[in-house]
């Protein structure tokens, strides 16, 4: 498991949010794969996706591992949010959820 968790923080390290795809969130129910998150850096192991809900929640995960596994998972309310999360509190709220797991 220490392993995993070492590749997952290496490969959240080595994403730039300057090169991820502008609009994480587009439309509600639908789950949006992130383009320029590094995925070939790890042969496709790692991506993330994010969406937005119908109770206009913001929801993200991140998939790994052998069949596709949903590793992590993070998601704001609506309440606690005025505006969309930025890719940086993404990726700062998914190291988070890797240092707790």
């Amino acid at each position: 498991m220490q392993k995993l968790r070492s590749e997952i923080a290496e490969y959240l390290d080595r994403i730039d949010p300057e090169n991820i795809t502008p609009d994480i969130w587009g439309r509600t129910v639908h789950w949006i794969r992130w383009h320029g998150d590094g995925k070939s850096s790890t042969r496709g192991v790692f991506h993330i996706e994010s969406m937005l809900t119908t109770e206009m929640d913001y929801n993200v995960k991140l998939h790994g591992g052998s069949g596709s596994l949903v590793l992590l998972r993070f998601a704001w309310t609506q309440a606690e949010r005025s505006s969309p999360p930025s890719i940086q509190e993404v990726l700062d709220a998914l190291k988070m959820e890797l240092a707790e797991a």
